[in-house]
């Protein structure tokens, strides 16, 4: 590892090797407390580090291409496998047609809040520039997904644990708001608690990602804040509305 002249550093694939010891004490953790989680964390971690490198590859052509259909349609591919882990990896159980409502909380709180926020907040001329569109769509899809998996995960348990509770309510005469919305609030509330953790420990305890990657690659401090800001408040916006859409059609 070493520093480049634009002030970021340059880290080389034994680094990562290097790096790829710290796994070795969640899984010292797992034995030791019998989590069976040995091989989930090994996955985990081939799988971060294929796709992370496949991106970069991919990455690497569009954001030198400025071709705006390749832009959109990785923006698109991304939606789909968010929606795709998000349903079939992150969530036991499942309803017919989830994907597709999911789907549409993901694609429509990225697409409403990223080309909002693209456009009038950062200021990206065009707003579909790909080295910084797609960064932030990226951001905007792994909260989102986070708070979805966890909105949807309340909502199932919810249903299953109160199911004959709510179908008394319906047959006494209860819409299916009235019947469900306990549910939906419980859902809604803990879809947004990692966001709202995360803003509420934000420059006291923690120092963000963004603005991390942005000191280390020579950015003013100042602008690195606002730019950090502005990304967690597009963020808590599109983690609301998609675990909303996704309870709502659950």
């Amino acid at each position: 590892m070493s520093a480049s002249a634009s002030g970021g550093v340059n880290i080389s694939w034994s680094d990562v090797g290097i790096s790829a010891s710290f796994i070795a004490v969640n899984i010292l953790v797992s034995l030791c407390f019998r989590l069976g989680l040995e091989r989930s964390l090994l996955v985990a971690s081939i799988r971060c580090t294929a796709q992370l490198t496949l991106m970069g590859f991919v990455l690497r052509y569009i954001l030198t291409s400025h071709e705006v259909g390749w832009i959109l349609s990785l923006a698109a591919l991304l939606m789909v496998l968010g929606a795709w882990e998000t349903v079939y990896h992150q969530c036991k159980v499942r309803h017919r047609g989830m994907f597709w409502t999911v789907l549409l909380g993901i694609a429509g709180s990225t697409i409403v809040v990223g080309l909002l926020g693209c456009a009038f907040v950062l200021h990206f001329r065009p707003v579909w520039t790909a080295r910084l569109f797609i960064p932030t769509i990226g951001m905007l899809l792994g909260n989102s997904i986070t708070g979805i998996a966890l909105g949807l995960r309340t909502c199932l348990n919810e249903l299953h644990a109160h199911g004959d509770h709510i179908e008394q309510q319906l047959s006494y005469g209860a819409t299916r708001w009235e019947a469900s919305r306990g549910v939906l609030r419980s859902s809604v509330r803990i879809g947004m608690l990692p966001t709202v953790n995360a803003m509420s420990v934000m420059g006291i305890i923690s120092i963000p990602g963004v603005m991390s990657g942005q000191i280390l690659a020579g950015a003013p401090v100042d602008q690195a804040v606002r730019y950090q800001i502005c990304i967690m408040f597009m963020l808590a916006a599109s983690t609301t509305l998609g675990t909303v859409v996704a309870a709502l059609a659950c």
